[in-house]
């Protein structure tokens, strides 16, 4: 996924204004907590993320790890099969639940923070997907998901409703 120069400018912003309010007041958010001990001019940096130097080429352990998997996966694709009629599964998204996009989500970290902003108006623990950047959540209302996306943005995050 790549995105365009503005988005990127925009997100960045959005980061840069929750650190400085993180750095402003005492709060005991872990996040603020983590952003307020930055140094001035120094940015979060999600540690899985950081590319490593390798036979002199630059690499993202995410991604070779991702991609081991993905070779893994694939070859056990056409030896292994699912009985699906015996399956106690309904599927793996929630009916009752709404899609949404998070594009500055990138870890496990996000992850942790985003399902804490939603759990504090009670709604359960989302899924998450980290590659396509979406969440899958049961909001009880239209006042607890408003609610809940202004905790998330209110976070540094992005919040991007997908229509149904």
């Amino acid at each position: 996924m790549t995105y365009s120069a503005d988005t990127v400018a925009a997100l960045r912003e959005l980061k840069e204004t929750r650190i400085e309010a993180a750095r402003a007041c005492d709060d005991s958010d872990p996040s603020a907590a983590q952003y307020a001990a930055l140094g001035s001019g120094e940015q979060p940096r999600c540690l899985a993320h950081a590319p490593h130097s390798v036979d002199g080429r630059r690499v993202s352990l995410v991604t070779q790890v991702a991609n081991s998997f993905v070779d893994a996966f694939t070859r056990l694709f056409a030896v292994v099969t699912v009985d699906v009629e015996d399956s106690d599964e309904t599927g793996d998204v929630d009916c009752q639940g709404e899609v949404f996009e998070v594009p500055d989500m990138t870890c496990q970290h996000c992850i942790r923070t985003i399902t804490k902003a939603v759990g504090e108006f009670g709604v359960a623990p989302p899924q998450f997907d980290l590659e396509t950047k979406r969440v899958v959540a049961s909001f009880g209302s239209a006042e607890v998901r408003a609610r809940s996306f202004a905790a998330i943005r209110a976070r540094g995050y992005t919040v991007v409703p997908v229509p149904r």
